[in-house]
């Protein structure tokens, strides 16, 4: 391929975004104006759009080019007579035969419809998630607002030990001494008090861990889930929350499993006691008559969905767990399902699609803007299809590759699933970019938008906390992308101050909340509310933005998010002394940039972004395109 072709092709570009689509969220039936842009010195005679009805692929000829600033625009009219559109682009060229572009990008032979663009049409998208940030939080570990009702020292035994409360500032024992009973005694006053402080951090919304009646202070092992747990102040304090939070305009997505309950839980004591009793279905059992437990846990009963009353009291009712939070009082922005990859699955019950559909539709049908979050470590594809899921905790897609890129071994090659992590080979820029565009390419691209990004989480080491890949440039690189990937981000608490804790066991991570500023790092918390207040100004970007990768090589990785006017370009540099970097922006028509975070000397002639780096600093630069 000749230098000129290679030229062009790299300016080839087309998005499922407002850019190159009429509307990305069409009707069924509605016709859309889809666009495709091309340098006006490509060498192109014709463009056609391609797209599959009926099981065989139709071809549209695009309109003679329209010439806007430094890019021609092919576009074509298509209606949307089909619940899903699948289309690629045909580029006829005067010297070089066809190419096509998917978006993976540009190739010269057919592709395969992996990474075809994808519309679907009536696809309910909470509008308020792309580009949002999420602040996490485990609520017995985030702060005391109400004294009176807090868990006492030895109120109670659970799985072989009383409770005990732990002095706020303490370290938290270990799981062998506090057997998850050991309470700081955090609550929702203590969350609702605090929201003063979200804004501080220009946060959009709370992911908080589950809330509802249990015995343990991570409280996955639900006796009730009707009821907010009295000690974090009951159904009153939470539907106080809400309404303070929408007050606010943030938003929140709560946590619950509905994979399995705690042994203790109304249902599973009926099932225990009373096996004539509807309940007594809720359960799986073994050929014996004992009961099953998730991952042979003997607080946590799994639940049976061959159960149709559980089905119905679960999701399907009006007044179902699932339906029930997401009305008034509550009107809850969404919900994050535990080990919702697992839901439904025993041997030759494997019912996890069809409960997640089914799931789906009672979510929308009762709040079209909920956010609905499935917890899966690995690749989520098959839930991500705008027919179950909105999102993975999106581990797979920004956590896994960034600590990768950091030099931390992948969870799944270590043992202790994680904990005590240790050092690995630092994945390449090259590696990198497969990690995250593997993941981003074949999702339906309306859901690109709609990724829950984290580094960190209560079931993870906080990163700041791994002493043998924690270097102070490289974390500031790592928080960059993580705030440039498509989506919204989520940071768990405390991660913007630097919180104290260790990273050898789950405990490590789940400290409680310092509120003394002056114990605060400060370098932490300026960068976090310095990128949340970057995601806010900027958020036309962040939200729909298109995602490409410019530049990836050894020790560099550099991308952008980018409309027909703007770009926001992200350097990710690990180069250990100073040097010129030099990024091709043709793509994006970039004709000037400034730094967003620092200053930084650049400049941009001759499509070629020019800019200086002292050793491992990264950056983030905001550039001017003449569209």
């Amino acid at each position: 391929m000749s230098k000129k072709l290679i030229d062009w092709t790299l300016t080839v570009c087309s998005e499922v975004n407002t850019d190159f689509v009429s509307n990305p969220y069409p009707a069924p039936c509605e016709e859309i104006t889809i666009s495709i842009r091309i340098s006006p010195h490509a060498p192109v005679r014709q463009v056609f759009i391609r797209g599959i009805s009926d099981g065989v692929s139709f071809r549209i000829a695009m309109d003679t080019p329209i010439r806007k600033g430094v890019f021609d625009y092919y576009r074509a009219d298509v209606e949307m007579d089909r619940n899903r559109l699948l289309y690629w682009f045909e580029i006829e060229t005067a010297d070089d035969g066809y190419y096509y572009h998917t978006c993976r990008g540009l190739q010269q032979v057919p592709p395969t419809e992996e990474h075809d663009f994808v519309i679907i049409s009536a696809f309910r998208n909470p509008q308020w998630v792309p580009g949002a940030v999420f602040y996490q939080i485990f609520p017995d570990r985030f702060r005391n607002g109400d004294p009176s009702i807090g868990v006492a020292e030895g109120e109670y035994q659970f799985d072989g030990v009383m409770t005990s409360v732990t002095p706020w500032g303490e370290a938290p024992p270990e799981y062998e001494e506090g057997r998850c009973i050991d309470f700081y005694n955090g609550d929702l006053a203590g969350i609702e008090q605090s929201i003063p402080y979200f804004q501080e951090l220009h946060i959009d919304a709370l992911y908080i861990n589950p809330i509802f009646c249990a015995k343990t202070n991570h409280r996955y092992d639900c006796t009730d889930y009707f009821h907010v747990d009295e000690h974090l102040g009951g159904d009153e304090a939470f539907a106080s929350l809400m309404d303070k939070l929408h007050a606010a305009q943030m938003h929140a997505v709560i946590d619950v499993s509905i994979n399995h309950t705690g042994i203790e839980h109304q249902w599973f004591q009926k099932a225990l006691h009373e096996p004539e009793s509807p309940e007594a279905e809720y359960y799986y059992r073994l050929s014996d008559g004992s009961f099953v437990y998730w991952f042979d846990i003997p607080t946590l009963p799994q639940l049976n969905f061959n159960s149709e009353q559980l089905c119905r009291r679960i999701w399907q009712d009006p007044d179902s767990l699932i339906r029930h939070y997401l009305e008034p009082p509550y009107s809850i922005d969404g919900w994050r399902f535990d080990v919702a990859n697992q839901v439904g699955r025993r041997g030759p019950d494997q019912f996890c699609h069809a409960i997640w559909k089914s799931v789906r539709k009672a979510v929308k049908k009762t709040s079209p803007s909920a956010y609905i979050i499935g917890e899966h470590w690995e690749d989520p594809l098959e839930y991500l299809q705008g027919d179950q899921w909105d999102s993975a905790m999106n581990y797979f897609g920004s956590g896994r590759p960034i600590r990768g890129w950091l030099g931390e071994l992948d969870r799944f090659l270590m043992q202790n699933w994680g904990h005590d992590p240790v050092t690995g080979r630092k994945l390449s820029a090259e590696d990198l970019q497969t990690a995250i565009e593997q993941h981003l390419t074949h999702l339906p691209n309306q859901l690109q938008f709609l990724q829950f990004n984290l580094i960190d989480s209560h079931d993870t080491p906080r990163l700041h906390h791994h002493a043998a890949i924690m270097d102070w440039q490289c974390y500031c690189g790592a928080l960059y992308l993580l705030f440039t990937l498509p989506g919204a981000v989520s940071y768990f608490y405390g991660d913007e101050i630097g919180l104290d804790g260790h990273a050898m066991s789950v405990e490590g991570s789940r400290y409680a909340m310092e509120w003394d500023r002056s114990k605060w790092d400060m370098e932490f918390f300026t960068l976090y509310s310095r990128l949340g207040e970057l995601r806010h100004y900027y958020r036309r970007i962040f939200a729909y933005g298109a995602f490409r990768t410019l530049f990836a090589v050894q020790d560099v990785y550099v991308c952008a998010r980018f409309l027909e006017d703007q770009a926001i370009i992200t350097i990710v540099n690990r180069k250990d002394y100073a040097h010129e970097h030099q990024i091709p922006v043709a793509l994006l028509g970039a004709v000037s940039g400034v730094g967003l975070l620092d200053e930084v000397e650049l400049s941009i002639t001759d499509q070629l972004l020019k800019v200086m780096l002292a050793p491992k600093e990264s950056t983030m630069i905001l550039c001017r395109c003449e569209s």
